[in-house]
């Protein structure tokens, strides 16, 4: 349980908790990898017949999503460091802890509730599939400027 801000958190943490981010980065490094792998596995006489031009359309979308990646992440950034600038420090009651899902697709959904300015809200996250609570409460900041939205403080610091 946090009593003050901690730093805001590293344009890292915020990327990783972010699914755009992390997927755009990941097609992009994938298609990337890809590339190069067909470029050096595919001997120089067979690289006729829209080879480099297959090359090229990989190229563009890879550059696509690692800009998509980058742009995301640097709204992401200034969003979230915003927010812990401005937003208040408060307790949120965590209301449960479940496991939605079975196998690979199971996912934990954490419920919690908490007051902002004297108005009740409640709302819930994914959280990683082994977290468990260490106790009743959790550490958030409530955005003023969306307080239907709170960052769950123990997901970006340090």
């Amino acid at each position: 349980m946090y009593t003050q801000k901690p730093a805001p958190p590293t344009l890292l943490k915020v990327s990783l908790n972010d699914f755009i981010v992390s997927l755009s980065g990941i097609l992009g490094i994938s298609v990337l990898v890809g590339m190069i792998i067909m470029i050096f596995q595919t001997p120089a006489r067979d690289r006729e017949n829209g080879f480099w031009e297959a090359v090229g359309v990989m190229v563009l979308i890879a550059l696509v999503c690692l800009a998509v990646m980058a742009w995301r992440a640097w709204q992401r950034q200034k969003a979230v460091h915003r927010a812990w600038e401005e937003g208040t420090l408060t307790t949120g009651t965590i209301l449960s802890v479940q496991d939605v899902g079975f196998g690979r697709n199971r996912q934990r959904v954490l419920r919690y509730s908490y007051q902002y300015n004297g108005q009740d809200y409640e709302a819930g996250t994914n959280v990683k599939r082994n977290w468990q609570p260490s106790g009743d409460t959790i550490s958030l900041i409530v955005d003023p400027q969306k307080p239907e939205k709170p960052f769950l403080v123990f997901q970006y610091a340090e």
